[in-house]
């Protein structure tokens, strides 16, 4: 191997910086250049790992998961792979593999901690590049987190109308009635149906009755409380969980939104005809638990629904 041209190159890179080679010549005989080709699996899970690859030239990338997946770690010139699996004395935990031609010094695990005993400069840079890898791994795990938290919000939101979805209903109403018989306080239930839907799709095609959905929807949402909970409950019926609210003030709400939707509706339907909705309404009672009441509610737009539609009733 030719020292002097060793010196050169590994100079640049950050293990090697401010390194004196007069303490560290005899021990850089015994390490080796080897030349690698693009799509060589340099480190793996489950195969142990006796060498820290410094690289000259090329490039490498970290795959935190499978191979197939998106790298999440993308190394070139004047780094380094293999550290945290050899100071450890461990095996892998994500694959490196190699993704363009690439140069690399090799230096085994006796010649690396020789490395470090002969030269704090070394010393010291090891410790640096531990600490960005550790930086590094903080921050695809918040990543991760932040990614599955977005997953976890689309999973509870409906995508047509841009409310919570069934799913989220099931949870946060469930939740809202325990808290009312720990509490016991008053908490009302609504259930909103869109009047003559199917027709309205029969005469005006599915892209208007999505967009007669839509307008439903958002008019809803306009006109409700700051702590009252709206989701779609599936269809073209929605649910409203009104926390504590007694009867009065739920029929009040109900109706107030009843007229929402006859008068508001047409601003976001694009020239087609507005809507009606009928409403049910539910009081917590006693020793409920969730599907009873939402039993109840349900009834009760049956009863609007056979009153002629456009019209709250309660149970």
């Amino acid at each position: 191997m030719q020292l002097t041209r060793l010196h050169d190159e590994i100079a640049q890179t950050r293990l090697f910086a401010g390194v004196s080679f007069d303490a560290i010549e005899r021990l850089l005989e015994h390490c080796s250049v080897i030349e690698v080709p693009e799509g060589v699996v340099l480190i793996e899970p489950g195969k142990a790992n006796d060498n820290l690859y410094v690289l000259l030239e090329g490039q490498v990338d970290v795959h935190l998961t499978t191979p197939d997946q998106p790298y999440n770690l993308r190394l070139g010139q004047g780094e380094c792979v293999g550290e945290m699996s050899l100071i450890e004395a461990c095996e892998p935990s994500a694959y490196v593999i190699v993704s363009a031609a690439s140069r690399m010094l090799v230096l085994s695990r006796d010649t690396m901690w020789s490395l470090i005993n002969a030269s704090h400069a070394l010393a010291r840079n090891m410790l640096i590049t531990l600490s960005g890898r550790v930086r590094q791994g903080n921050d695809a795990v918040r990543d991760s987190i932040h990614r599955q938290s977005e997953f976890e919000s689309l999973a509870f939101v409906d995508g047509l109308t841009g409310l919570h979805n069934r799913r989220w209903l099931d949870q946060a109403f469930r939740r809202q009635v325990e808290r009312g018989q720990r509490d016991g306080k008053p908490l009302a239930v609504l259930m909103l149906d869109i009047d003559r839907f199917k027709l309205f799709n029969d005469t005006h095609g599915h892209l208007a009755g999505d967009r007669a959905l839509r307008a439903v929807a958002m008019t809803l949402n306009e006109n409700i409380r700051p702590g009252d909970l709206l989701a779609r409950f599936g269809g073209e019926e929605f649910a409203l969980l009104l926390p504590d609210t007694a009867l009065e003030p739920a029929l009040s709400i109900a109706e107030r939104l009843r007229r929402a939707v006859a008068n508001q509706t047409s601003h976001h339907m694009a020239g087609l005809p507005a809507m009606s909705i009928s409403i049910g309404e539910a009081q917590l009672r006693v020793g409920d638990t969730f599907e009873p009441l939402l039993e109840r509610a349900d009834d009760a737009l049956y009863a609007a629904k056979t009153a002629g539609r456009d019209c709250v009733r309660w149970a």
